[in-house]
């Protein structure tokens, strides 16, 4: 560490054009940067998760599944409803037009 800072005291000016040349690359850097303030994208896919610890696949089908696919059969713009009832998870994907 000591050769570092003895050749830096010792070699000034390549330092500070080092220094310099590292701000100039840096401000290139940002000025052709991409960046959006409000990016575009598409919503295709809404899921919803819900976690019943210690149920059976039968009792979130009937208890979750089931009101959650009645109650999302009425919203304007789902397309499609695909839904999967597991042990202690129920998920419900909604493929919006």
């Amino acid at each position: 560490m000591k050769s570092i800072a003895r050749w830096s005291v010792e070699h000034r000016v390549t330092v500070n054009l080092l220094m310099v040349f590292i701000f100039v690359v840096g401000i290139m850097s940002l000025t052709r940067m991409k960046r959006e303030m409000f990016p575009h994208f598409s919503l295709d896919l809404i899921s919803i998760q819900v976690v019943y610890p210690g149920a059976s696949p039968e009792e979130i089908e009937e208890g979750i599944v089931v009101k959650i696919e009645e109650k999302v059969k009425s919203v304007e713009g789902v397309k499609r409803v695909i839904s999967t009832a597991k042990e202690g998870v129920a998920t419900v994907l909604l493929e919006v037009k």
